[in-house]
């Protein structure tokens, strides 16, 4: 039997489709339903109804054939179509095993005990400043039409700093876990990607290790929905992620021995505030060790990613957005790397 899972987030729709067990198909459609454009068409329910039917019609699947499962944030909505399942992305979240699931759009910070989002407050945010009727015109834009994406760097750099200045100065993560950065605003297709790595490092608060994943499919909140349903269908679903890494945040300057097991270590010294890639990917791990005055000397395992080791000497509570100078110098790094994936 056939098998849809559709996740429901603030700017698209995600889906899973598997027509046979072995088989996975990850498809966004990068639209979602607002009054204001679509209510003289339909209502929110035969909208969505609509888009389900259509892919199940696009992939020659019978309703009746077909398990049709939900996800959502803030939550699913009601469908024309009989659902076998259906949770909300929160549970998902606070019910995660192992990894540590990081969901983030152009709304909310959601991690296993944590939610916080920001809202459009003219009064708060705006009033007063004439400089910042542009920001407010991008985020006033976004909030009528969800779906569409900034055409800049500096726009997505202010609407990503708007959600990350809501997490809590108190909030950590434990070192050496391995942290999936998941939701809306890594589905989307921005114009710089690079910024996706910027907000991780912005987001990734605590000293320590930290491997790192990204999902640009929303798969972590469909594979968990289809393993809430039947765990036999997706035993694991780490494979489905883009190993972007292994993080290393020392809080200042830091030492570090590279030693990859083939005679060639590397000796790298970084000094206070920067953001540093070492490209590196292999299937043996190789060995580091790593010296700052905050970790103290601590020996790691790591094979890499697709970015590499990525060095981060910031003290704590230090903005990288705030900091225009080691901005532009990181979003470059970032741009060399992906470019020679």
């Amino acid at each position: 039997m056939a098998l849809i899972t559709a996740h429901f987030d603030v700017s698209g729709i995600d889906f899973l489709i598997k027509k046979t067990k072995k088989n996975t198909e990850f498809f966004n459609f990068p639209y979602v339903y607002t009054k204001g454009i679509f209510g003289n068409q339909c209502d929110q329910k035969q909208f969505y109804s609509n888009i389900v039917e259509k892919v199940m019609s696009d992939r020659e699947i019978k309703n009746p054939s077909c398990d049709v499962l939900t996800c959502g944030f803030p939550d699913s909505p009601e469908l024309n179509l009989k659902t076998k399942y259906s949770v909300k992305t929160l549970d998902l979240i606070e019910s995660s095993e192992g990894i540590v699931p990081v969901f983030i759009n152009n709304k909310v910070f959601l991690t296993k005990g944590m939610m916080c989002s920001y809202e459009l407050d003219e009064d708060e945010d705006f009033l007063g400043n004439e400089n910042d009727l542009g920001e407010f015109d991008q985020i006033a834009n976004l909030n009528a039409y969800p779906q569409t994406t900034p055409d800049d760097l500096s726009s997505q750099v202010s609407l990503d700093s708007k959600i990350c200045e809501k997490i809590p100065e108190r909030f950590r993560f434990e070192s050496g876990r391995k942290i999936v950065f998941t939701g809306g605003r890594f589905t989307q297709k921005i114009l710089n990607p690079e910024l996706n790595y910027i907000l991780i490092l912005e987001a990734l608060r605590g000293l320590g290790v930290f491997n790192v994943y990204l999902d640009s499919s929303n798969a972590y909140s469909l594979l968990r929905t289809v393993q809430m349903y039947d765990r036999s269908l997706v035993p694991d679903i780490e494979s489905f992620f883009d190993t972007s890494g292994f993080f290393i945040r020392t809080g200042g300057s830091c030492e570090c021995l590279i030693n990859n097991g083939l005679g060639d270590d590397k000796f790298i010294e970084i000094e206070d505030n920067k953001v540093f890639i070492y490209p590196f990917r292999s299937d043996t791990p190789a060995r580091l060790s790593i010296k700052s005055r905050e970790l103290g000397t601590i020996d790691v395992h790591t094979n890499g990613g697709s970015l590499g080791i990525v060095f981060d000497t910031r003290a704590p509570g230090d903005s990288i957005y705030d900091d225009v100078k080691l901005l532009n110098e990181s979003v470059k790094q970032f741009e060399n790397v992906l470019k020679d994936r």
